[in-house]
């Protein structure tokens, strides 16, 4: 009976076992495993260990974040082409990061919207092989529905993607529903607002001057602290106008959407960064972190190339903004 090396796949215990069986216990995490599995899982890891290594560090290591940034960035604008090619730049560099593994998984698959693709499996391996416990799971939970979509017929993929826009649409009216209270609470608080800053500078000019005038220096101070809770009333008065603007700019985009005619597959896409942007908008998130939701929502929507969403963004007021900062 012949001894194979295998390693579990649950707990990476590396052991030795017969090869003629067809399962096995783990001695470590007591485990049944296959032998089979087991057996390939030593081999794949020994396989890396003894091809050559390429580590990135100092320079080099900064040299390979940049180059990811990049390729992300291509990904996001369907550049798909250079995406892989600085993926190729970056191994030439290092072989053992697994995040340039990934983002060739990204170029191949165009972003996990090309179902036929099987040229990725090999660099989605790679991935996992070369990430700690907790970054597989990720990996594992971004590539889920994909591979979930890969096993749909393609005569019903179009139907599939349709019921999947519809239900996170279906979410985001709901998301924006709840948010509306807190949107025209904001609105109904500019008014006051400005009467109470034109208040309180009005009192903080009238204690200056009288602070000269009696020569009384704590009129001065009182007068300076009413100036500065005045500056940081008027600072979030206007970031009050921003995220009010940001949100009628969400309705708008929500209420046009039926309008412009998207097939299924870019109707989901922009399905996807809507709702992202509404999950931000409940959850009461930060004005920067909202502009970067509706930044990726704008980059996903004009990527569509469809002439009836292009013509709304780049003739919507608030859209304008943004779509120059891109």
């Amino acid at each position: 009976m012949a001894d194979f090396k295998m390693k579990c796949p649950e707990c990476s215990h590396e052991f030795t076992g017969e090869s003629t069986i067809e399962f096995i216990t783990c001695p470590s995490c007591n485990k049944e495993i296959s032998v089979n599995k087991a057996i390939k899982y030593y081999q794949s890891l020994n396989k890396i260990k003894t091809e050559k290594k390429l580590v990135a560090v100092g320079e080099i290591y900064a040299k390979v974040n940049a180059l990811i940034e990049e390729c992300k960035w291509h990904v996001d604008n369907d550049n798909f082409d250079e995406a892989l090619a600085l993926t190729d730049e970056a191994l030439t560099l290092t072989t053992v990061d697994s995040r340039v593994y990934l983002m060739r998984v990204y170029a191949k698959t165009k972003n996990f919207t090309d179902y036929s693709d099987t040229t990725h499996y090999s660099d989605l391996k790679k991935a996992l092989d070369l990430s700690p416990v907790f970054e597989k799971e990720k990996i594992r939970e971004i590539y889920a529905p994909y591979y979930k979509k890969t096993k749909i017929p393609k005569e019903e993929m179009r139907e599939y993607e349709n019921q999947e826009a519809s239900s996170r649409l279906n979410r985001v009216e709901n998301l924006l529903k709840d948010s509306i209270p807190t949107h025209f609470k904001k609105k109904d608080s500019l008014k006051p607002t400005v009467i109470t800053m034109s208040v309180m500078l009005l009192v903080a000019i009238v204690l200056m001057v009288l602070s000269f005038v009696l020569d009384v220096t704590i009129l001065s101070l009182i007068s300076s602290m009413i100036l500065l809770a005045c500056a940081f009333i008027f600072i979030k008065f206007i970031d009050n106008i921003k995220q009010i603007k940001l949100f009628d700019a969400v309705l708008d985009y929500y209420d046009g959407l039926d309008g412009f005619e998207l097939e299924p597959q870019h109707r989901l896409k922009v399905s996807m960064e809507l709702e992202k942007l509404a999950v931000a908008e409940i959850n009461g998130e930060s004005t920067m972190k909202v502009e970067q939701y509706l930044n990726d929502l704008l980059v996903a929507s004009l990527n569509e190339r469809n002439d009836n969403l292009i013509n709304f963004i780049t003739s919507h007021k608030t859209f304008q903004k943004y779509i120059k900062t891109n």
